[in-house]
């Protein structure tokens, strides 16, 4: 059985997050866990944040945490955004606000 948990319209952009979610793919969620945990980029904690909310989904519905692993995790772009900021000489400057989407799907090793 799949569980999936994800974020929309995370402040961070998509490619901040893919550096994370590379050192993760595959593994155990547990493993996945404290790995993030101690990760010094600043989406670790997006990435932590929805990895505890599929190990939440998974013990909701009953499987067991120990055997689960991340079968699919990923961020792809969301909307920008965009302001302008005052630049020199009376111009304006555009300022491009990035967010991203995070997608984790999760199951159990041996199949059931």
């Amino acid at each position: 059985m799949d569980i999936k948990a994800q974020i929309k319209f995370a402040n961070t952009s998509n490619r901040k997050v893919k550096r994370v979610i590379d050192l993760v793919r595959g593994k155990g969620l547990d493993e996945s866990i404290n790995a993030v945990r101690f990760t010094p980029f600043s989406a670790s904690k997006l990435v932590f944040s929805v990895l505890n909310s599929a190990l939440a989904n998974a013990k909701h519905s009953n499987l067991n945490p120990a055997k689960l692993y991340i079968k699919e995790i990923y961020a792809t772009q969301g909307p920008t955004t965009k302001r302008f900021r005052a630049g020199s000489r009376g111009t304006a400057k555009p300022v491009r606000h990035k967010t991203s989407h995070l997608t984790v799907t999760v199951t159990e090793r041996g199949g059931a």
